[in-house]
């Protein structure tokens, strides 16, 4: 028996699911959603905390717009800002503008923007954290990068989850049609080996017609004793 699951037997609207592309979007968008949700967490409560940070007086020892290219050959650019800053007497410095940290972005005239905001020798305060001094921004507070991310991680939460539930019911689809196909095939070999079963009960007829003979045969006995004599 030769049973064909290719994908000529599965209605049109379940081929691709049959593939494993929805267990496949599951997994990337849940593994993003989460790389997201932990990026965009830490950043905001980086920058909440931030808030009570104490500050300093720092110097701009640095600051330019940096051009690289992207994957596709795209030119992206980001801001390059270094601030040196003294805490008690020990120097540091540090290349957080906010708690979103370094980023690249193919907008050239908001990078502009920042870098025009922190000019070189240019005094700005400090924001740095009081248990580790090396780490410091100089903006504090949650920045709408990281807001963004969460959400955007939300996003991908939710559609991995109806990836999910799609793989189920192509699952359920699939089953049902597997179960369905076994059934009738089982129904139908019944059929074709069905047979009358054998009558186990003798012919009542035949078994009183012996009965019989074997009466009169009883009787012949009995007269041929009394022709004989021997009759009492």
């Amino acid at each position: 028996m030769i049973i064909n699951f290719s994908n000529n037997n599965i209605p049109e609207r379940y081929r691709t699911s049959s593939k494993g592309g929805n267990f496949i979007g599951f997994v990337v968008f849940a593994i993003f959603g989460l790389i997201f949700y932990h990026m965009s967490t830490d950043m905001i409560k980086k920058g909440q905390e931030s808030l009570n940070w104490p500050k300093t007086v720092g110097v701009v020892m640095e600051s330019e717009i940096y051009r690289s290219k992207d994957g596709e050959g795209k030119e992206i650019y980001s801001p390059n800002v270094t601030v040196q800053y003294n805490v008690y007497g020990n120097e540091y410095q540090t290349k957080q503008i906010d708690s979103s940290g370094p980023y690249s972005t193919s907008d050239f005239s908001s990078v502009q923007k920042v870098v025009a905001q922190y000019p070189k020798n240019k005094s700005v305060y400090v924001y740095y954290d009081n248990e580790n001094h090396a780490d410091a921004l100089l903006e504090p507070g949650v920045s709408m990068f990281p807001r963004l991310l969460k959400g955007t991680s939300y996003l991908l939460f939710f559609a991995s989850l109806y990836m999910l539930v799609k793989f189920l019911i192509t699952l359920m689809v699939i089953g049902t049609i597997i179960v369905n196909f076994f059934t009738k095939k089982n129904i139908k070999n019944q059929n074709f080996n069905f047979e009358t079963p054998p009558n186990k009960n003798p012919d009542i007829t035949y078994a009183n017609q012996d009965l019989g003979d074997n009466q009169i045969d009883n009787q012949d006995k009995k007269i041929n004793f009394k022709d004989d004599g021997f009759s009492q």
